[in-house]
């Protein structure tokens, strides 16, 4: 039997129900996974990612206040939070390497073998690399929205920022990633089944 209770309702009971927690767990597992493999390098980035969010999730239950917004957007606000360490603290790896003159670990043709493993959204490569090369508050905002399904304003709530704010940013990505669908091959028809 599923638990008649509201997402918002579940969260608040998680601080001192077990049950509540593992029905909220259930509904929004999927919606992490599909979070975390869109921004993963390797299968096992995708667990790490999904297991911090959740314990982050159980960290943070008294933190969480029902009348800012849904569970799902406060979630993968969240992940997302974790990404952005995540991405920086890599850019501070990235740049020791560089500086002591260290090679990388991995050439070019293991990040394109990794890469046909990993597609986990389904999103077009050329749409795919688009996302990557988008500043990352743009970034973040497209994912949020286009791909997690979120509206522009919940993402304005996981994110922390204004709805201007991300509704400037979302045209900025929309217009960036409509560029590179149609340079790519068939892109009119590819255009035309994107739906922005």
């Amino acid at each position: 039997m599923t638990d008649p209770r509201t997402d918002r309702e579940l969260l608040v009971a998680s601080r001192v129900d077990p049950g509540a927690f593992e029905e909220l767990y259930r509904r929004h597992v999927g919606a992490t996974i599909r979070f975390a493999a869109r921004r993963a390098d390797r299968p096992g980035d995708v667990v790490d990612l999904v297991a911090a969010v959740w314990l982050e999730v159980v960290a943070s239950l008294n933190r969480y206040e029902p009348r800012r917004g849904d569970a799902l957007p406060w979630i993968l606000g969240i992940a997302a939070n974790l990404c952005a360490v995540e991405r920086r603290r890599r850019g501070r790896e990235h740049e020791v390497v560089r500086r002591l003159g260290g090679r990388r670990v991995l050439d070019e043709d293991d990040y394109e073998r990794l890469e046909s493993v990993i597609d986990a959204a389904g999103v077009a490569p050329a749409l795919r690399q688009g996302l990557r090369e988008l500043p990352p508050s743009e970034r973040e905002v497209a994912e949020l929205v286009f791909l997690d399904g979120l509206t522009p304003s919940e993402a304005a709530d996981a994110l922390g920022i204004r709805s201007p704010a991300v509704r400037m940013r979302l045209a900025r990505a929309r217009r960036k990633l409509r560029a590179v669908a149609e340079e790519s091959a068939g892109s009119e028809k590819f255009v035309r089944e994107v739906s922005w």
